[in-house]
This record gives structure tokens, sequence and C-alpha cells, in this order.
């Protein structure tokens, strides 16, 4: 293995390890129980986890934050089929919070002006 390509994984695991704790963030912001730190390592990987981060985001968008159906980040996550990946839903996951945070951001500015 020559020395690029050591540096292009260790790029992708500090990517992924970003990745996992902004839904570990989300996950608690949200009422979710903390997980042991070897535990929430495997949202890429654990099905469980991804669904239940999943049931979140629909709470959130059903109660309290006004998704639009029609949201692209929104519907990323509701319209993966059964036979998606899980790294496919880790993603989109991942893209739904970066959006979240971004609308909550322009809400709070909004409030303060």
């Amino acid at each position: 293995m020559t020395k690029a390509q050591r540096e292009q994984i260790k790029a992708r695991h500090a990517e992924n390890k970003a990745k996992q704790l902004l839904i570990e963030t989300f996950w608690i912001a949200h009422g979710g129980e903390p997980h042991k730190q070897k535990t929430f390592w495997l949202y890429c990987f654990d099905w469980n986890m991804l669904m239940e981060v999943v049931n979140q985001i629909i709470k959130l968008c059903d109660k309290n934050f006004p998704c639009d159906p029609i949201d692209k980040h929104y519907m990323a996550v509701l319209a993966l089929p059964l036979s998606t990946r899980s790294q496919d839903v880790f993603e989109a996951i991942v893209e739904f919070i970066k959006w979240y945070n971004g609308e909550k951001n322009i809400e709070l500015e909004v409030k303060k002006g």
C-alpha cells in the first residue's frame, strides 16, 4: 500500500467519524439516549441504530419542525426502498441532519432579526 493510499484511507476514516458524531449529536439533541462511544461508530452498519434515527426524523417533521413533504432532504430519507444499503441510508441521514441544522440556524437568525 502506498503512502497516498494510506492517506486516502485515513481521510475517509476521519470523514466517516465526523458523520457518525453528527448523527449521535442529533440523536441526543432529540431525546435519544447517548450511546457508548464504541457503539455509536456503528451507525453506518447497524440497521437498528439507523432506523431509530429515521423514526426520530419522522417524528420531528410530523410534530415540531415544518418539513415540506417535497423537501428533497426529508424525502431522501423517507423514500428509500427496502433494498437500500445501510451505507446509503447513513448518507441520507447525514444529508438530512446537515440540512436540518442549516434550517435551524436560519430560523434562529430570523427570530433575532
